[in-house]
């Protein structure tokens, strides 16, 4: 007799393409994700078929009704391994002329910054990717999940751990038996550590890096930023089955923060009682506290470019605190917890990110389909 043996789980492997405006069905996986966790969250639903047969039951049969997909993976923000490009499929990159936002750094050759942000004036659909999750063990068992639109996105990070974020999409039932795609790895690969994140929480308005430094909250023990698309998947009558037809909800953004209770942050919570007003104020107010929110993530220097480094700056120009307290009782650490809805104003992004890296292209595919 002979006897099998299992692969472990660690083959599994990802890879992700984003489609050109022009492309048709699917992109190439240009981009290997080294990620943690791959969830597929596949689906194939059933509805009975049912009916009086002179029986003790009314069902006679099943059949399906729909297969869909939402796959979803988690990484760290590795420069030139899907974080620039995450951010292309979450807010866009469109300069009102259909080009991509990125200019050379400054006073570099091999340093680019890249700006992503809804274009407001004239908004673009989405881009769609494709996602193929390979099984290096074997191989044709890949899976190659096309017409994927991001729907919801989490960064989050804390003062022990380095920051993660996790991208689910929509896409259709993905096709199997599929070839492995190609891994190709950079030599090294560079992500933000904890203590190179910096948090800044600055009363509503336009800053510069200069004029923002004044708001650090240095010491804060957790925080996390999120959007959802509330992107949908029906199936209609002209799709084939396991394919739909994505639909775009209302978006949704939130940002959450946990901070120690000290005199440097103490304020943020009589501020939002108070209503962003004077902070010697006794009574509620009715007014709301509306934060500017940075997230700056500065990682290693970009080659021989002394003072260049990979960095991420996340704007966030209108937050609506809707709960800042600490706990009035216990015996652990005092603590304040804030939250926030993202509100937009409609007439800038409501989430602006600059990412200066030395990834020279996007990994967008637009190789036409045959």
């Amino acid at each position: 007799m002979v006897k099998e043996i299992a692969p472990n789980l660690s083959y599994h492997y990802w890879g992700l393409g984003v489609r050109g405006l022009e492309l048709g069905e699917e992109a190439d996986p240009s981009v290997i994700v080294r990620g943690s966790e791959f969830n597929h969250d596949k689906e194939i639903e059933m509805e009975d078929d049912e009916g009086h047969m002179g029986t003790a039951t009314t069902r006679m049969s099943s059949y399906r009704t729909k297969a869909s997909a939402s796959p979803s993976f988690t990484d760290k923000c590795r420069y030139r391994e899907g974080w620039e490009d995450i951010w292309l499929l979450l807010l866009g990159s469109d300069d009102g002329e259909g080009n991509i936002r990125k200019q050379t750094h400054t006073g570099t050759s091999n340093a680019y910054d890249y700006t992503f942000k809804v274009n407001v004036e004239s908004p673009q659909d989405p881009y769609f990717a494709t996602i193929y999750n390979g099984f290096a063990k074997t191989v044709n068992d890949a899976y190659k999940y096309e017409d994927c639109l991001l729907s919801e996105f989490e960064l989050s990070g804390s003062n022990e751990e380095a920051p993660t974020y996790t991208v689910t999409f929509q896409s259709n039932f993905p096709k199997f038996h599929q070839t492995n795609p190609t891994r190709t790895f950079p030599n090294t690969t560079i992500f933000p550590k904890s203590a190179e994140v910096r948090i800044y929480i600055a009363p509503q308005g336009s800053y510069t890096e200069e004029t923002i430094a004044q708001y650090e909250y240095p010491c804060y023990l957790d925080w996390s930023l999120s959007v959802n698309n509330n992107i949908e998947g029906v199936a209609c009558s002209g799709d084939a089955f396991g394919e739909s037809t994505k639909v775009l909800g209302n978006r949704e953004g939130t940002f959450n923060i946990t901070l120690p209770w000290t005199e440097a942050t103490k304020n943020l919570e009589y501020k939002f009682m108070g209503g962003n007003t004077n902070v010697a104020t006794t009574t509620v107010s009715p007014n709301n506290d509306i934060k500017t929110v940075w997230i700056v993530m500065t990682s290693a220097q970009i080659g021989s470019n002394v003072g260049v480094n990979y960095k991420t700056i996340i704007k966030i120009p209108r937050i609506v605190m809707t709960a800042v307290n600490s706990p009035q009782s216990g015996s652990d650490a005092k603590q304040l917890e804030l939250e926030g809805n993202i509100e937009e104003s409609g007439t800038e992004s409501f989430i602006e990110t600059i990412i200066t890296t030395a990834l020279s292209d996007l990994h967008i595919d637009n190789t036409p389909s045959n």
